[in-house]
């Protein structure tokens, strides 16, 4: 990725990562698999920290659909981490500098948000970290469809087992590498999430825009916004 110099200033540490989850309701569902990746910026790139993909044990039943889409089933979280390991785990990934991303991670962001709230014993706890939505940048460049799966096709990346959370986490972040070899200009993303249709949970620093696939609109956004600085600013 060119000119990483500028961003990793800006945001020395990122952290991508992806959940499995009993179900789509952060408040009544739980993580059951949490796969990251933490880099830090070496004044030149990008380089792992850290990475690992953890199981959590649940009391929840999983559903056979559950089961089907992640591959994960009972026996397997036997062997996992407790809550409170994982919650500590998040404790200390979620430093104060930190830049979230993932693949739709609105959605993620819900769930981790929760499991904090849990965590701290604070129904006000909100998660306020900058982040960069990936599916948001495809939706920008290219038509649908926009499953991970379609896009890393579409650009031509290798991937592993998807809808395992680390390997969508090394998935997620080789798109994001790439798509913005095409066009650098990733702070136009740092909280700017374009939507269809308006998510459950949002979040206050993060800006919601209509998104019309293929159109730029994030973009435009962004670079419009820097006009309306530099004027106010002469």
């Amino acid at each position: 990725m060119p000119n990483d110099i500028d961003f990793g200033i800006i945001y020395p540490l990122i952290l991508v990562f992806d959940t499995e989850t009993t179900g789509l309701d952060p408040h009544n569902n739980e993580i059951i698999e949490f796969g990251y990746q933490l880099k830090k910026y070496n004044g030149k790139r990008y380089e792992n920290m850290y990475e690992d993909s953890v199981l959590v044990k649940t009391d929840q039943d999983l559903t056979p659909k559950i089961k089907e889409i992640t591959g994960i089933d009972e026996k397997m979280l036997k062997d996992g981490v407790t809550r409170k390991e994982f919650q500590d785990l998040l404790k200390l990934l979620l430093k104060e500098n930190v830049l979230l991303m993932g693949y739709n991670v609105n959605f993620d962001m819900g769930f981790l948000e929760q499991e904090l709230r849990r965590a701290y014993g604070d129904n006000e706890y909100t998660l306020d970290y900058p982040a960069i939505d990936v599916l948001t940048i495809t939706r920008d460049m290219k038509k649908f469809p926009h499953k991970l799966i379609d896009c890393l096709k579409h650009w031509e990346i290798e991937y592993g087992q998807l809808h395992r959370a680390l390997d969508d986490t090394k998935a997620t972040y080789q798109l994001f590498r790439k798509l913005m070899s095409k066009n650098y200009m990733p702070q136009a993303y740092v909280n700017r999430f374009g939507y269809r249709y308006k998510p459950r949970r949002e979040f206050k620093q993060i800006k919601y825009i209509h998104q019309n696939f293929g159109k730029k609109d994030v973009l435009i956004d962004y670079k419009k916004e820097l006009d309306e600085n530099m004027k106010g600013n002469e």
